[in-house]
């Protein structure tokens, strides 16, 4: 009878420690797991792509200190790459819109005082690019067309060129893209090599157009 008794002792006293054991490994292993920190994986082109697509790059010239190649952030305006790239003493502000928010790849072009100034609208008349009191709203060199009236096929943007005789938003757009491809044209008639402008079609816009 005593030697059952202390046969189960030992049983017992192996069983209780065979729950000590486990209990204690278990809680290390918690703890060890509480203390790794997460890995956390960052896709390097990921993070050029969100880079690329917060910033805008344009080109500043004209009547200023520095003309050249500036990047912003995205929302930034005309006046924050005036004052980056430094406005000039004879800087002619009046003929810029200094609130416009700029956009990739765009040309800002800062005329100087005394030189025949170009509008994106005759003076004194409305289009799309007023302003909702009335005043005018005056780009950069894309989007705009000289004192004379006639539209500068070298400098005005898709808007400008939307309002030619015949010319709608998609020719527009061919022009600008041919303009981007080949450079500045060299002549009115140079028109003739966009696609979809014909000799009837030029006729009827070579009046209203320069170089």
């Amino acid at each position: 009878m005593f030697w059952m008794d202390r046969k189960q002792m030992i049983l017992a006293a192996i069983l209780v420690c065979a729950i000590v054991f486990g209990a204690g490994y278990r809680a290390a292993q918690v703890k060890a797991k509480a203390g790794q920190k997460p890995v956390i994986t960052v896709n390097p082109g990921e993070t050029r792509e969100k880079e690329k697509t917060h910033t805008v790059t344009v080109h500043v010239t004209g009547a200023v200190k520095k003309p050249g190649v500036y990047t912003f952030s995205e929302g930034a305006r005309v006046i924050d790459a005036i004052y980056k790239s430094g406005r000039g003493g004879d800087a002619d502000l009046n003929y810029i819109n200094l609130a416009e928010i700029m956009t990739d790849q765009q040309q800002i072009a800062v005329p100087r005082k005394g030189e025949e100034q170009e509008y994106a609208n005759p003076p004194g008349s409305q289009s799309s690019g007023s302003t909702a009191g009335g005043g005018l709203s005056l780009g950069p060199a894309g989007n705009r067309s000289t004192r004379s009236g006639k539209i500068n096929i070298n400098t005005a943007g898709a808007a400008v060129l939307d309002n030619l005789p015949g010319i709608g938003p998609a020719m527009a757009q061919r022009i600008i893209d041919y303009r981007q491809e080949h450079g500045r044209f060299k002549s009115t008639s140079e028109l003739l090599q966009v696609s979809g402008i014909g000799e009837k079609k030029f006729a009827e816009l070579k009046d209203q157009v320069t170089i």
